[in-house]
C-alpha cells in the first residue's frame, strides 16, 4: 500500500476449459479466492425458451374468426316475422298517439313559445297579400303573392300569384315594403309559419280558429307537438 493506493498481485493464473462447456478462472495469492464460472450455452438450448409464434397467431385468428357473440355462446338474433313487424309498428303508433295526447293535456313551456316579438316579420317561402292601393294604381290590391327573397329586414321581393285557378295573370315580380303586406290565414289542418311573437320561426299546424278574436291555436310540428294558444292572425302565415 503506497500513497493510499491498494494493489493486489496475482501470483498464479490458471485457465482451463472444463467439459468443453465451462471456463473457470482462479486467482491465488489473495485472502479470498473468487471463482468465476461462465456457462456455455449450446445451440439446442434456446429452443426450450422460444415461443411458437406461428401457432399462437393461428390460434388468435381462429378465435377472432369465431366472432364476439359466438365466443360467449350466444346465438344470433332471428329476423322479425311479418307479424312481429306489424305488432311493433302498431306499438310505435300507440306510443306516438299517447305522446301527443299528453302534450295537449300538459303543455310545457319551452324556448319555442317564449315571446320573440320584433318589428319585422317577413320571411321567405310564405304566402302574403298585398294591401296597398298605391302600387301600380292598385292593380295588385288584395292579390296573393309569395315572398321569394328578403332583401333586408323590412323589404321583400315577391311574385304575384294567379288570381284564380284558371287565370294566367300571375308571375309579376315586385319589390315591396312589409307595411304593404299582410299575412294569409289558411284553413284548419294546414301548415303555417309563425312570423312573430310566441314560436317565431317555427312551423306549426292550425288546430282551431277564433274568428271573433282574430286568433288561432297552433300545434308546433316539432318540439313534441306543443300547443300555442291565442296566436294573432298577423303573427302567422300560410306556407307556399
Amino acid at each position: 500500500r503506497a500513497g493510499g493506493t491498494a494493489s493486489v498481485e496475482a501470483s498464479k493464473l490458471d485457465r482451463s476449459v472444463v467439459g468443453g462447456g465451462t471456463v473457470s478462472v482462479s486467482l491465488t495469492g489473495l485472502k479470498k479466492k473468487p471463482l468465476i464460472s461462465i456457462s456455455k450455452v449450446g445451440k439446442g438450448d434456446s429452443n426450450d425458451h422460444n415461443v411458437d409464434y406461428k401457432k399462437q397467431s393461428k390460434k388468435r385468428e381462429r378465435v377472432e374468426g369465431e366472432g364476439f357473440e359466438n365466443q360467449r355462446g350466444t346465438k344470433p338474433k332471428k329476423p322479425m316475422s311479418a307479424l312481429d313487424q306489424i305488432m311493433a309498428e302498431n306499438e310505435a303508433r300507440r306510443a306516438e298517439a299517447k305522446r301527443r295526447e299528453d302534450a295537449e293535456k300538459n303543455p310545457r313551456k319551452s324556448d319555442a313559445v317564449k315571446e320573440k316579438r320584433k318589428d319585422y316579420w317577413i320571411r321567405e317561402g310564405i304566402i302574403v297579400k298585398v294591401i296597398s292601393k298605391k302600387i301600380d294604381k292598385g292593380s295588385y290590391y288584395k292579390r296573393k303573392c309569395v315572398i321569394e327573397e328578403v332583401i333586408d329586414k323590412y323589404t321583400a321581393k315577391i311574385e304575384i300569384l294567379d288570381s284564380d285557378a284558371g287565370a294566367k295573370d300571375g308571375g309579376d315580380m315586385l319589390r315591396i315594403d312589409q307595411d304593404d303586406l299582410e299575412t294569409v290565414v289558411p284553413k284548419i289542418g294546414k301548415e303555417v309559419m309563425i312570423v312573430n311573437g310566441k314560436g317565431r320561426g317555427h312551423i306549426a299546424e292550425v288546430v282551431s280558429l277564433d274568428k271573433k278574436n282574430y286568433s288561432a291555436t297552433l300545434r308546433l310540428i316539432e318540439d313534441d307537438g306543443q300547443l300555442i294558444e291565442n296566436v294573432d292572425y298577423e303573427d302567422f302565415s300560410k306556407i307556399a
